[in-house]
């Protein structure tokens, strides 16, 4: 929590330092800002020094944070580190660990209070990936603002006290909803290792398990029109991905079904009014569609997440390496971008 609170203030200051409206030019895509942060010693929170966060290309992000209607001001007032705070003083490390958690690869992440931000330590190779593609990035979505891929609004990195250096991104989250989702899904498009089911478990226990590939046993059906659109879309921005090397990402889905909600929380419901959405964020930020198998309506939340590796000597040996153990070369995700 205290990294993560260190980070947020490095965000914020910088923000804040920037001027309303920053002109972009070629340097801006390699342009760095540097500034000290308090940082709390977790064994001894009375004490505390600075560590130094860097800022990555702020006028860009300034741009595509504008390209989507997010003003700095409500930036700013989403990743406040008063929910961090108040949780602390309060004690309630349960509602904390629901703000700061550990992903599956190791990484840290959080959650802005009010759900539409999620904020994401990186690796160094991924870090400099991105750097090396974030004018084709921006180029990208300036010219196709209803992508997929997750939208990538800030980048930074901290020099921690013990020298290590963090990286951190920040994104939208694919999930800004007041429904509740009780079905994600990570898909890659591959069938070898991509099974996360294991036996029966109960409803409640499917809402906190990412399922994969195999565990998927039905289809969406769309109307035809948002079917079209969301299929030409996915292979726009699969094609882009490729273009640059860019391999071994997901289509993130989430379910909310209708039925399972309470009819009081329908009632109370009201879907909020954004400022831009996205032609597959019509319904309370995703898109209406029924079930294949039993025809049940459920609301469908769609992204393209993890674009960060590159398809180079590291993953070309991984791909031999699974090939040679006997997997099917078809079923492994370690593929060619191509």
């Amino acid at each position: 929590w205290h990294t993560m609170l260190s980070f947020i203030l490095g965000v914020r200051r910088c923000i804040e330092r920037l001027s309303s409206q920053i002109e972009l030019g070629h340097g801006s895509f390699k342009k760095t800002v540097q500034l000290q942060v308090p940082c709390h010693n977790p064994s001894n929170l009375s004490t505390h020094t600075t560590i130094t966060y860097t800022d990555y290309c702020p006028a860009v992000f300034q741009h595509i944070r504008r390209l989507y209607h997010i003003n700095d001001q409500d930036f700013i007032r989403s990743l406040s580190p008063t929910p961090i705070l108040g949780n602390l003083l309060l004690g309630n490390l349960k509602r904390l660990s629901t703000l700061v958690s550990e992903g599956k690869s190791g990484s840290l992440l959080y959650f802005s209070e009010d759900g539409r931000y999620v904020i994401k330590t990186i690796a160094p190779r991924e870090h400099s990936t991105f750097l090396n593609v974030l004018q084709h990035y921006f180029d990208y979505v300036r010219s196709n603002p209803h992508t997929l891929i997750i939208r990538f609004l800030g980048l930074g990195d901290m020099k921690l006290l013990n020298g290590r250096t963090l990286y951190f991104v920040i994104m939208a989250n694919v999930f800004e909803t007041k429904l509740t989702i009780h079905r994600r899904y990570d898909l890659k498009g591959s069938t070898v290792g991509r099974s996360a089911l294991r036996g029966n478990p109960s409803s409640h226990a499917l809402s906190s398990i990412c399922l994969k590939d195999n565990d998927l046993d039905f289809k969406f059906l769309l109307p035809q029109q948002i079917r079209r659109d969301l299929v030409v879309q996915i292979a726009s921005d699969a094609q882009w991905l490729a273009t640059y090397g860019l391999m071994d990402y997901s289509l993130l889905i989430g379910l909310h079904f209708p039925d399972k909600e309470p009819e009081t929380h329908k009632r109370k419901r009201r879907d909020e009014v954004w400022k831009w959405r996205s032609r597959f964020q019509q319904h309370f930020g995703g898109l209406k569609c029924l079930l294949s198998r039993d025809k049940e309506q459920c609301v469908i939340f769609v992204g393209i997440i993890d674009t960060f590796t590159h398809y180079d000597v590291r993953k070309m040996t991984e791909r031999c390496v699974k090939v040679m153990s006997g997997v099917d070369k078809k079923g492994v995700s370690v593929m060619p971008p191509q």
